[in-house]
């Protein structure tokens, strides 16, 4: 009994408490420096993308560039088991479905804040005037993921991260031509 009260003073005078978290030594997590092989949206935290037992497709700021799309919905196009269905020409309603559920089941997020409009009558997200030169990395996660997002989650989850600011404000522009 002495043996078992004199190792535990010994642990306690040493500074040994048992597992630790992991520390993040000062620095913030930021999901804007991560590649194309690790996602944030299928389980809250980065993991690589071969350690995720769900469908992920990744877009990043390079891929949307290649693109050449002016609009988000363009980009989101090429995911495979997402359908974009517009309601007209450019900025009319545009509707998300994923691997065949319908739009209010598609979650979407953006910078992690749910986006989706409880206004309209099907709690759906209207991504037409979402453009591309403002998004820094899209993850669509396509599958049942109620477990972390709630019922709106059926379909599956699409997260938006915008591009963030660098240095001092600047002015940029665009300018278009034809006919």
């Amino acid at each position: 009994m002495r043996r078992v009260l004199l190792a535990g003073v010994l642990l306690i005078a040493t500074g040994a408490s048992g597992p630790r978290a992991q520390s993040n030594s000062g620095t913030e997590f930021n999901p804007y420096l991560l590649d194309d092989s690790i996602v944030v949206t299928a389980n809250g935290f980065a993991t690589p993308l071969r350690e995720i037992a769900t469908s992920v497709t990744v877009i990043t700021r390079d891929q949307i560039a290649r693109s050449q799309a002016v609009m988000a919905v363009d980009v989101l196009r090429e995911v495979p088991g997402l359908d974009v269905v517009r309601s007209g020409g450019e900025g009319q309603q545009v509707s998300l479905f994923l691997r065949g559920t319908n739009s209010y089941q598609a979650l979407v997020l953006i910078d992690g804040v749910e986006v989706n409009d409880p206004s309209s009558p099907n709690n759906a997200f209207n991504p037409a005037h979402l453009e591309a030169a403002d998004i820094e990395r899209i993850e669509v996660l396509r599958g049942p993921q109620s477990v972390l997002y709630g019922s709106d989650a059926i379909g599956g989850v699409i997260q938006i991260f915008p591009r963030r600011g660098v240095g001092n404000p600047g002015v940029a522009a665009t300018v278009e031509g034809g006919s």
